[in-house]
């Protein structure tokens, strides 16, 4: 059955709304959904199992409203086939887009490899950047006509088919392997652990699989955004509720438009539009995940001592799991600000030339990146030199190639998507006066603000950041004063920038008395890039309103510092910090279900082991990368 409805109350708080089927004869109970959709309708599919109930069963909706944006809205249920409910409930039909969306993308990334080789550039690095400039493309390609952009999606995979007739395919493929194979693996992980807790919420689910750690409609625009796009007819306003398309940069949106094409709609042919929305979900996890590779490579440049250590304890903690999960994008102009870093450890200078394109990708997935980007060019500029000149040069003509259709689009196509800028900086979404002058709103806001006001909350935001103990309180989507002692921890590691790294901050801070040089070049990267978010913005700086290419450094840094160290309490750290993280952000969240798919989460297991595997085998099948790169630590004890 399939139950459409629209709840408004946050999951998980007290007195929420509750929707569920009631056996008259036992009365018995059977969740449909707990899940919210932030006013947007949804649908729940449920199996009910006939052991429910022998008689008649009635479907209660139970609202607790205390305000009228909390309410419980449900339309007629009605009845599915089994290919739609399990299109939307079982692993198999979304697992296998995931699979061949990874394809194409391989396919992208080789071909963009194989052409970059050519000039002496890196494998890798040209790969993800090719990807995300194959995105750049599909939009630009939509600039002309809406649906050209899926006819440039599908050409894009044919001609990088094409690639395989390379001769360089195998050398490049040599590179490319273990990293990419990373990327599938982590991909598959986070998104069968999302799709084995089942909340009813559909592409809903991980706004609520944390409770009460609830956040809004962010994730939602990206996958509403890509169908729009691809079907828009001109002159139609792409506009989802008061949201723009431009108030979100279109990297993570587009992107989508490639497997969306090639495979998710011809699938829901058969089992109803609704799976685009499900499966576009799904491959925007991949997508976030792009991290692993790029991670795995830096790894490799940076010359880490302990390889699998730093990686684990990069990747396993609140902020690369929830922004994986989530999808914004966010976590994926993180990864283009670590390639960025990365490319200015290798020998060949050429490669240089990609870090304005890995700029701008950074960007173009999330605007807030702008702050990482500028506090790179700044603390990284002594890494480039005269002779660099030219090389920089080419490579910048080329980021403005790819900038420009992004230009036009926010010039002329759709103006004044300034929504999100002008409410970090006035407190102000504007959505009634978007034509107005952000500067006007930001001068208004703090005149009202005073300079008094202002230092306080400039300092309660600095304090939020390090606030390890939880000592301020917070309401509503991220409460930390419920009665359950894991879900008060989740919502502070999500908000407290020196929880949500995990212990990648505690060697963040030994890095700055006691690391390398490149260590500490990434902290103050980092730090630069956070406090001046902090201060630039009115709103509270904590860790979602800050650019996410920052926060990745600091934790790169302080997880190198850590796998850099002899001694064993580095290890013993990670597996006290192992056994929270999976009580807190695992362990609860599966309690909590509604529902639970075991198939999944054993499944995801098995992948977690795989990647385990790809990175520990990586040092033996990448000798090229061990012996290319640049010793640039200073190692300490």
């Amino acid at each position: 059955m399939a139950f459409p409805f629209q709840r408004g109350g946050l999951r998980g708080n007290p007195n929420t709304d509750l929707l569920y089927l009631k056996c008259l004869k036992s009365g018995n109970t059977y969740l449909i959904s707990s899940a919210q959709t932030f006013d947007e309708w949804n649908v729940a599919y449920r199996h009910v199992p006939r052991s429910f109930c022998s008689g008649d069963v009635i479907l209660v909706g139970t609202s607790n409203a205390a305000s009228a944006e909390s309410y419980l809205g449900v339309a007629t249920p009605f009845k599915v086939s089994r290919a739609t409910f399990l299109a939307h409930t079982d692993i198999g039909a979304r697992a296998a887009v995931l699979i061949l969306a990874w394809t194409a993308f391989v396919l992208i990334g080789l071909a963009s490899a194989i052409l970059l080789s050519l000039h002496s550039l890196d494998a890798l690095p040209s790969a993800i950047i090719g990807i995300g400039v194959s995105g750049v493309i599909v939009f630009a390609t939509g600039l002309l006509n809406f649906h050209l952009s899926s006819y440039a999606a599908i050409t894009l995979v044919a001609i990088s088919a094409l690639t395989l007739l390379s001769n360089r395919r195998r050398r490049i493929w040599s590179e490319l392997r273990m990293p990419m194979l990373l990327w599938l693996a982590i991909g598959m992980v986070a998104f069968l652990f999302v799709a084995g807790i089942d909340n009813g919420g559909g592409r809903w689910a991980a706004n609520a699989m944390f409770s009460p750690l609830s956040w809004s409609v962010d994730n939602q625009n990206p996958v509403l955004f890509a169908y729009r796009f691809a079907h828009a007819t001109k002159g139609e306003a792409l506009v989802a509720g008061p949201w723009y398309f431009d108030d979100r940069t279109p990297l993570l949106t587009v992107l989508m438009i490639v497997p969306q094409t090639l495979f998710i709609e011809p699938l829901s042919r058969l089992v109803g539009t609704d799976f685009i929305y499900t499966a576009d979900s799904a491959i925007g996890v991949l997508l976030l995940a792009l991290w692993a590779p790029v991670l795995l490579w830096f790894s490799f440049r940076a010359k880490v001592r302990h390889r699998m250590l730093f990686i684990a304890i990069v990747a396993i903690s609140p902020f690369m799991l929830f922004n994986t999960v989530y999808t914004w994008g966010k976590m994926l102009g993180a990864a283009y600000i670590l390639l960025a870093v990365g490319l200015t450890l290798l020998p060949e200078r050429r490669n240089l030339g990609l870090i304005p394109t890995a700029l701008v990708l950074c960007y173009l997935s999330h605007s807030g990146n702008a702050i990482a980007g500028a506090a790179f060019l700044i603390v990284f500029a002594n890494a480039l030199r005269w002779g660099d000149v030219k090389t920089l040069t080419y490579g910048a003509f080329v980021a403005l190639v790819v900038m420009a259709p992004w230009v036009y689009w926010i010039k002329v196509v759709q103006p004044f998507g300034n929504a999100l800028v002008r409410y970090q900086l006035a407190n102000d979404t504007g959505f009634d006066h978007r034509s107005s002058s952000i500067l006007a709103s930001v001068l208004q806001c703090w005149k009202g603000l005073g300079l008094e006001e202002w230092l306080a909350m400039k300092l309660h935001s600095f304090h939020m950041l390090v606030d390890v103990p939880l000592s301020i309180g917070f309401g509503g989507a991220l409460d930390n004063r419920t009665s359950s002692f894991a879900e008060n921890q989740r919502a502070g590691d999500f908000v407290v920038l020196a929880r949500t790294i995990g212990i990648a901050s505690v060697g963040a801070i030994l890095a700055i008395f006691r690391g390398s040089a490149f260590q500490k070049k990434l902290i103050l990267c980092g730090v630069v890039g956070v406090v001046s978010m902090t201060l630039l913005i009115v709103r509270h700086g904590y860790v979602p309103h800050q650019a996410y290419g920052s926060i990745v450094l600091i934790a790169a840094a302080g997880a190198m510092y850590l796998a850099d160290q002899h001694s064993r309490i580095p290890t013993i750290l990670f597996g006290t910090w192992l056994a929270y993280f999976a009580a807190v952000w695992i362990v609860s969240p599966i309690v909590n279900a509604d529902h639970l798919h075991f198939g999944a989460l054993i499944m995801a297991v098995l992948w977690l082991c795989g990647a385990v595997i790809i990175v520990a085998s990586s040092s033996r099948a990448l000798p090229a990368w061990r012996s290319a790169g640049l010793d640039i630590q200073n190692r300490a004890g």
